[in-house]
């Protein structure tokens, strides 16, 4: 049950973080809005999966999943050299890419999980397993599913 629910979370999260520049590939809906995956961003996926030793986001977990998060995120260019996301990129991700009938409610969850869950994450190097950037990665994830009814 919680592998299930963390696998729920990453795949969401994942989606959520690659809503910019649709081109092809994998569709999803946000808002009520089509939103399309490039073969890029598949590719970025595939990589960071590799990275943490899962074949599929159903081998993630909770030994894995901050990693493999916390890599799709650095794909992005949102997380600095220490591990430690950018608000204000993420902000500028959902000002080009999310439906405007729900881009500010968006953002104000996103500022309210970054002053909840952001002060717990460490330095990249004090943090292998990358746990402390989970409750960071399960609170955008449950506020994009809350306001733009992600699945």
């Amino acid at each position: 049950m919680l592998k299930s629910i963390i696998v729920n979370f990453i795949l969401g999260s994942v989606i959520a973080i690659y809503l910019i520049h649709p081109v092809e590939a994998v569709s999803a809906k946000c808002g009520g809005e089509d939103v399309e995956f490039s073969e890029t961003q598949i590719t970025n996926i595939k990589e960071c999966l590799k990275l943490v030793g899962a074949a599929t986001v159903h081998d993630l977990g909770a030994e894995n999943g901050g990693c493999f998060f916390r890599c799709t995120l650095e794909k992005k260019g949102m997380i600095d050299n220490n591990g430690v996301p950018h608000k204000e990129k993420m902000g500028t991700m959902i000002d080009l890419s999310i439906a405007d009938t729900v881009k500010n409610e968006i953002k104000a969850g996103l500022t309210k999980c970054f002053e909840e869950e952001a002060s717990g994450i460490k330095m990249k190097g004090d943090d292998e397993v990358c746990s402390s950037f989970l409750p960071l990665a399960m609170c955008v994830h449950q506020t994009f599913v809350n306001v733009s009814h992600f699945y």
